[in-house]
């Protein structure tokens, strides 16, 4: 019951912050004054949207590494005599997770400060 309220909660927030967002980019195309070039609009909302998503692939990994470290801790009490094992499995899964979003993280970058 509670993780369905949880995915609820998250969708209606998500779905909220995507009409706001949406609504504020109409704003933003309507009233453009004449001085401001097309060109450097949506190269602001192109950094934007690469911001958010970087905001989602942190989230994401922070998520996939609390799932982890759930599984890692739960191994370990049904079965404490492979904990070496495990922690080797552990570290190796929290590096790739950690990675993704590194990976994200400057992909964003070289688009945030590419001219």
């Amino acid at each position: 019951m509670n993780r369905k309220i949880l995915v609820i909660t998250t969708a209606i927030i998500i779905l909220t912050m995507v009409v706001i967002f949406a609504n504020e980019a109409t704003n933003i195309v309507t009233d453009v004054p004449k001085t401001v070039n097309s060109v450097e609009l949506s190269d602001k909302l192109f950094k934007a949207l690469s911001i958010a998503g970087l905001g989602f692939a942190a989230g994401g990994g922070a998520a996939g590494i609390g799932l982890l470290s759930k599984a890692f801790i739960e191994g370990i009490y049904r079965n404490p005599e492979t904990t070496n094992k495990m922690l080797v499995w552990y570290f190796i899964a929290f590096a790739l997770i950690e990675a993704q979003v590194l990976y994200t993280l400057f992909f964003v970058f070289q688009l945030f400060f590419a001219k």
